[in-house]
């Protein structure tokens, strides 16, 4: 499924994507607020963020 989202998508954009994606899930509020605290703590929302050592890119930057 597309977000809708592109590499220069901004900030606002991607949090907007992120509340509209739990919501179609039947996340909880506290869930979807912590999806996207999440993306605001690991790329600042950025779509085009790169991880200091170059190993993970996007909004979501989690190891397994």
């Amino acid at each position: 499924m597309s977000l809708g989202l592109t590499a220069q998508s901004t900030p606002d954009q991607v949090s907007e994507a992120i509340f509209r994606e739990p919501k179609r899930r039947n996340y909880s509020r506290s869930e979807s607020v912590a999806c996207d605290s999440t993306a605001d703590q690991e790329s600042s929302r950025r779509p085009g963020a790169v991880s200091a050592n170059g190993k993970w890119r996007g909004i979501y930057q989690q190891d397994t």
